[in-house]
């Protein structure tokens, strides 16, 4: 437990305790969690990245569920999912398959076919209900959904979650020395998605700043950015001006 003690926000879920906010993830977050050797097979061999921040993030806040059903927002399961205990039922479920489960207009029919990435034959009405999960959590994962899309997934999560059930997500942000209207938008419209949705509530502080980067935010190193070039040199213009950095988005259903 000591590992989350240099973090300040504490909430208590499934007896276990984790740390949740609405905010940026800070170096103070990320450096008592890179001393310790529980994640040492997240650190070693790998150069420090935002991803691996986001992930040892996330690892600390989900390795003491137990007797959980949890998914991952994700095409294949990240590192996050080697720390859940096995007492839990893990799956994972890609963005589309998120939207064919969330939405509340869908029969089981329409949601079990071959491409769902989330099947377990022993499970399939259970996944494929409302009100399932115990946790949803992602790495990433929302980074490339315009703004305007961002609503219809947030939902779906929330349909999915059991009451009590908790939804965590590490979600990009990319903030040059004058923030465009499109990262202000996004700040906005996740913020009122965490404090808007009368089916959710936030867990601990809820980010009130002016969009804005601090030397106190953990972000993606240079070398890290030039790398990603090559998967994604669309985004090369925006990397070269602006801090790849991130936010947790956390919510307990109501």
């Amino acid at each position: 437990m000591h590992d989350l003690v240099a973090i300040s926000v504490i909430l208590y879920y499934k007896y276990a305790t984790y740390v949740i906010v609405l905010e940026f993830i800070r170096k103070e977050h990320i450096w008592p969690l890179l001393e310790c050797s529980k994640y040492s097979s997240l650190i070693e061999n790998k150069a420090y990245s935002l991803r691996l921040a986001q992930e040892i993030l996330l690892s600390s806040f989900l390795c003491n569920l137990e007797s959980s059903l949890v998914a991952e927002v994700a095409d294949a399961p990240s590192m996050v999912a080697t720390y859940i205990p096995h007492s839990n039922s893990k799956f994972t479920l890609s963005l589309d398959s998120l939207l064919r489960y969330g939405s509340p207009h869908l029969s089981i029919a329409d949601l079990v076919t071959p491409s769902d990435i989330a099947r377990d034959m022993n499970n399939t009405t259970l996944i494929s209900s409302s009100k399932s999960f115990d946790c949803i959590f992602s790495v990433q994962s929302f980074s490339s959904i315009p703004n305007d899309r961002l609503i219809l997934y947030f939902d779906s999560i929330a349909n999915l979650l059991r009451p009590g059930g908790l939804a965590i997500h590490a979600i990009d942000f990319h903030i040059s020395d004058v923030p465009s209207d499109h990262w202000k938008n996004r700040l906005s419209i996740l913020t009122d998605l965490l404090t808007m949705n009368p089916d959710l509530e936030p867990i601990g502080s809820v980010y009130q700043g002016e969009l804005a980067f601090s030397c106190e935010y953990a972000s993606n190193p240079d070398n890290i950015l030039f790398d990603l070039k090559k998967k994604s040199p669309s985004l090369n213009a925006l990397r070269q001006s602006a801090q790849s950095v991130s936010i947790i988005w956390g919510a307990r259903k109501i």
